[in-house]
């Protein structure tokens, strides 16, 4: 969300690009999340399957609908901006993250 508040600032299909990206990105590690807890916590290997196809589908189609059909208004730079702030946010969480039973 910073991100594509100061992306803004340069222009709009940047911006959009890093919503687009960042949409994608949190809708994919949800869909990750979910086939976690179904396969691990609930023993439903079909479900699993079935999500992991879900995945795919959004991924597929994602990059169909802006390279296949070139949707106009999405920036390339924005797009990598979008996609690359989760997994950095995740890395700088597992960095920070310290066990609860230790004092500082």
């Amino acid at each position: 969300m910073v991100s594509a508040a100061l992306l803004s600032i340069v222009s709009l299909p940047a911006a959009i690009g890093a919503l687009a990206g960042g949409s994608v990105m949190s809708v994919s590690m949800l869909l990750s999340n979910l086939v976690l807890d179904a396969t691990l916590r609930r023993r439903r290997h079909r479900l699993a399957i079935g999500l992991t196809f879900a995945k795919l589908l959004l991924l597929l189609g994602f990059v169909w609908g802006v390279l296949g059909w070139g949707l106009t208004g999405i920036d390339p730079g924005g797009l990598a901006v979008g996609i690359t702030c989760l997994p950095l946010a995740a890395t700088w969480e597992a960095l920070r993250w310290r066990p609860a039973d230790t004092k500082e």
